[in-house]
């Protein structure tokens, strides 16, 4: 007979939109969960800054959040009661960029040039690029 005296552990899952946590209100954040022979994880609970805490039942973001920090907090619990220590990760939620506009058009130049003279034959390029002003439609 096994007694389940060992905590459960989770971790929070997310892809950052740049660096390692930095984050925008599209990143979706879920979590994984671990008993090992356990009883098996009944709930994984998390909070965002001082909220109040959250059964986890799906991935989550951060709309309707100000630019900023934040402080994700997070703990399993399984089914006999054994409780993860709380786990904590900070984000920095960026604003988006805007769609950038397309690029300025652009004309390109290409001279070649074959030279022969006597025994020696040389090929020359030229290659010449201008942004036009405007944009493309």
């Amino acid at each position: 007979i096994y007694k389940d005296i060992d905590a459960p552990s989770s971790q929070l899952v997310f892809i950052p939109h740049s660096g390692t946590n930095v984050v925008n209100t599209s990143t979706i954040f879920t979590f994984t969960e671990e008993d090992g022979l356990g009883s098996g994880v009944s709930v994984i609970r998390y909070k965002i800054n001082d909220s109040a805490w959250t059964d986890y039942t799906g991935g989550f973001d951060l709309t309707g959040y100000a630019y900023g920090y934040y402080n994700i907090q997070y703990y399993a619990i399984d089914e006999v009661g054994n409780i993860e220590s709380v786990n904590s990760i900070i984000v920095e939620l960026v604003e988006m960029p805007s769609e950038q506009a397309p690029p300025m058009p652009i004309e390109m130049i290409i001279l070649i040039s074959v030279i022969s003279g006597g025994a020696v034959i040389g090929v020359a390029t030229l290659l010449l690029i201008r942004r036009k002003r405007g944009r493309i439609e």
